[in-house]
């Protein structure tokens, strides 16, 4: 998918080409410079972070915008049930193991209200709801200050 894109930004004209910066890191420790970015979209990865980490991670990419800028996600959501039984699972399979979060291959989604309320909390506002189909979601949030 990143070699798709790379060929694509090739093809656009260089003013578009030069305004598009393509990050090949680890969400848990690229550094992000503040007021950096008019957009930061990910897609299908905060789904493997705990609590904790996606709220600080949530915290970094908002710095990471500029004024105005959005935060686009497209991600696994579940019900607020569900949510409880697949911490739960996680909780139980590492009872006996550390864990550290992001090193592993587990599904912990989140409910769409625990995601608004963990990017509310990150400094995020106006979240929109643009898609909803079974367990997926799309949302965009912008930054004020």
């Amino acid at each position: 998918m990143l070699l798709i894109l790379k060929n694509f930004i090739k093809v656009l004209p260089a003013q578009l080409a030069e305004q598009i910066k393509i990050i090949n890191d680890s969400y848990l420790t690229v550094d992000l410079h503040q007021k950096e970015f008019d957009y930061v979209i990910s897609v299908m990865t905060f789904h493997h972070l705990l609590y904790s980490s996606k709220k600080n991670l949530y915290t970094k990419i908002c710095k990471s915008l500029k004024v105005g800028g959005k935060y686009i996600e497209g991600d696994y959501i579940v019900s607020e049930e569900k949510e409880k039984i697949l911490l739960e699972k996680f909780e139980l399979s590492n009872q006996n193991k550390s864990i550290e979060d992001g090193f592993f291959h587990i599904d912990i989604p989140f409910s769409l209200k625990t995601e608004k309320e963990l990017l509310n909390e990150a400094g995020f506002h106006n979240f929109n709801l643009i898609f909803k189909k079974d367990e997926v979601a799309v949302y965009v949030l912008r930054k004020e200050e």
